[in-house]
């Protein structure tokens, strides 16, 4: 798999490790909000009703007892004042009524269920002893005559006191009623809790194995890329400090490092191929040396016999001609192999420099990562403000509530239902500042944990910068290799100049062949000048062997 299709799945299984984990935590912020919408939806109207309907029996109480305070006086104001009374407890059971339904919409468990059908029982009992109190209330209201109001008076106190013990009952099994809704209510608190817990060991299960997972891929990642670039610096540096062009195993793996490993050893392998024929050049050419100076020294220690082996020097010049032309082709070819050497290094330098540019494109891909993880943890943040944004509510939530409750005392026994509420109302406020900050908690380990991903890419970055100081040293060191075959070649162009000089000696040497025999001093002179000839020719090529032979390839 080639670095940018590791690095591309790397990011694809961070993003959706990332998407995982902000899924659990949706999906936990709408479980929540759908339970909060049920209690609002739900359970407040009908702790709103009970409270009513609290409300409304204290009311039918007060109206029923106020009547009892005009009965000593026969007058229209007091009459005015029972149709007042009449009115508003017409009013007020209209208003029962219609709690009494909303209650009765409300789900329920079974203890609500059973605590609702006890107190339909105890309500409707007490309300039909509590109509000849209307009755008697109406007939005052039209009543003619002081001795009839004062009958009707004694009839209504004989009613009260005949409802009063059914008032108490329907009171009970109103408290029952609520104890039975506050039960169920903190019963389903406790479930919101456990399923708010499970939810958040679920989120941070899935957000350390999305983390394991990518720090297992980051480190695999890594190494296959550093082993590949150690080998080729490795390689390199062999070849920089020992010469040393033997073949190496061959590299696994199928990414760009691994394919610039691979082309580095086939020019290798190239250069070790001319370099072993430059040293078979090299000592043929010490050979043809060693020839040209025993032909030399023979052509010197003959010249006092050169009169009478005039012929069979003519003879040995020929065969000098024809070993100085065999060197002279040689070392053409050891000049265009030199040639081939030196592109090939330059060829070599370029692929390095190519595999730089790659190198710069991994790390400018791996430092946009760095920054998608970054913004990534910015935008952390703005969820941080919301949750804060909830917790402000709730603490504003919470201290309505205890106004309420301020109020609700202030109002005495007409405000205990009023009071039940606002307690409600602290307690949902409560709930909502503690998920509010389980929310803050799990969105800054979510943050930092992002951060610590994007202190993990800059590392990869810092790598492959790295590698790309290994690769430009790689690039000097061809660079010199370069200038190397330069100067080989050059050394070996130099050998094929004085290789054609020495030929063009031999030809004017067999053009006179006929005045040798009366010029013998002078021969002699000419056999002196070309064993000096021989002797720096073998020099050179002691020096071009010495050069060759500094290379190892087997």
């Amino acid at each position: 798999m080639k670095i940018r299709s590791k690095l591309f799945a790397l990011g694809i299984a961070g993003i959706v490790a990332i998407a995982v984990v902000a899924g659990c935590a949706v999906a936990g912020l709408l479980r929540l909000s759908a339970a909060v919408d049920d209690y609002a939806q739900r359970r407040v109207p009908a702790l709103v009703a009970l409270g009513a309907l609290r409300e409304g029996q204290v009311q039918i109480a007060r109206h029923s007892l106020e009547p009892l305070q005009w009965a000593d006086e026969y007058s229209i104001e007091a009459r005015n004042e029972w149709e007042r009374m009449l009115q508003s407890k017409g009013r007020t059971w209209t208003a029962m009524e219609a709690a009494r339904a909303a209650l009765a919409d409300a789900p329920a468990t079974d203890g609500e269920a059973e605590a609702l059908r006890t107190f339909d029982t105890a309500f409707h009992a007490w309300a039909e002893k509590e109509k000849p109190l209307t009755d008697l209330l109406k007939q005052l209201v039209e009543v003619d005559g002081e001795e009839r109001q004062r009958f009707l008076l004694l009839k209504y106190l004989a009613a009260y006191s005949a409802q009063e013990s059914y008032y108490v009952q329907a009171q009970q099994a109103m408290q029952a009623l609520a104890e039975a809704g506050a039960q169920a209510a903190a019963e389903r608190a406790a479930e919101l809790r456990q399923a708010s817990r499970g939810l958040a060991g679920l989120i941070a299960g899935v957000g350390l194995a999305a983390i394991l997972l990518m720090l297992a891929g980051a480190w695999r990642t890594g190494r296959a890329i550093v082993g590949a670039i150690d080998g080729m610096r490795s390689r390199l540096s062999s070849i920089a400090d020992d010469l040393d062009f033997r073949p190496r195993a061959d590299v696994g793996g199928k990414d760009e490092v691994a394919d610039m490993a691979r082309a580095l050893d086939r020019l290798v392998a190239r250069m070790r191929t001319s370099l072993a024929t430059m040293q078979g050049l090299s000592a043929t050419m010490n050979a043809a040396g060693d020839e040209v100076s025993a032909g030399a020294a023979d052509v010197a220690g003959g010249a006092a016999r050169q009169n009478e082996a005039a012929g069979r020097m003519a003879t040995s010049m020929q065969a000098v001609a024809a070993s100085m032309a065999q060197v002279a082709q040689s070392v053409d070819e050891a000049i265009g192999l030199s040639r081939d050497a030196c592109g090939l290094a330059q060829r070599g330098g370029e692929l390095i420099g190519t595999a730089g540019g790659q190198m710069d494109a991994i790390a400018g891909r791996m430092a946009a990562a760095s920054r998608a993880l970054e913004a990534l943890g910015r935008h952390g943040e703005s969820i941080r403000h919301v949750a804060r944004l909830i917790s402000d509510i709730a603490g504003q939530t919470k201290l309505l509530s205890l106004n309420a409750a301020i109020e609700a005392a202030r109002a005495g026994e007409g405000g205990r239902g009023f009071a039940v509420v606002a307690e409600q109302v602290r307690t949902l406020a409560e709930k909502s500042a503690a998920s509010s900050l389980q929310i803050g908690q799990t969105v800054e380990r979510i943050a930092d944990e992002t951060m610590a991903a994007a202190e993990l890419m800059r590392e990869v970055v810092q790598a492959v910068t790295m590698g790309q100081a290994s690769a430009g040293e790689a690039g000097r060191f061809m660079g010199e290799l370069h200038a190397g075959s330069e100067q080989a070649a050059r050394v070996v162009a130099a050998i094929g100049q004085a290789l054609r000089e020495q030929a063009s000696l031999n030809d004017g040497v067999a053009r006179h062949v006929g005045d040798v025999a009366g010029m013998a001093g002078h021969y002699r002179e000419a056999a002196g000048a070309m064993a000096a000839q021989a002797a720096s020719l073998r020099e050179t090529v002691r020096t071009v062997d010495e050069t060759v032979s500094s290379f190892r390839v087997s």
